[in-house]
């Protein structure tokens, strides 16, 4: 068995481009996501979406999103805490 390369420069390339939590120009379908969120950090503890948990696929944007999170809470005076 021999091992293989994990992108290949053939007609079939890897998709995944990791980006490391970089934000790109446009947050495609994370609208109501992000609506969501800024609504419960918006109105404060007592709201079942204040503590939210992020799960996904490595490569879905987990880390995108708590950056805008983090960037709409900063923008309203407030501090996220991450848990990693």
């Amino acid at each position: 068995m021999s091992a293989r390369p994990l992108a290949s420069t053939s007609a079939n390339p890897n998709p995944f481009s990791p980006d490391f939590g970089q934000v790109p120009d446009a947050l495609v379908g994370r609208d109501n996501l992000l609506a969501d969120l800024y609504e419960g950090l918006d109105a404060g503890p007592g709201d079942s979406r204040y503590t939210s948990i992020v799960l996904g696929v490595r490569g879905s944007g987990k880390t995108v999103v708590l950056t805008e999170a983090e960037r709409h809470a900063a923008a309203c005076g407030r501090h996220l805490a991450n848990a990693l």
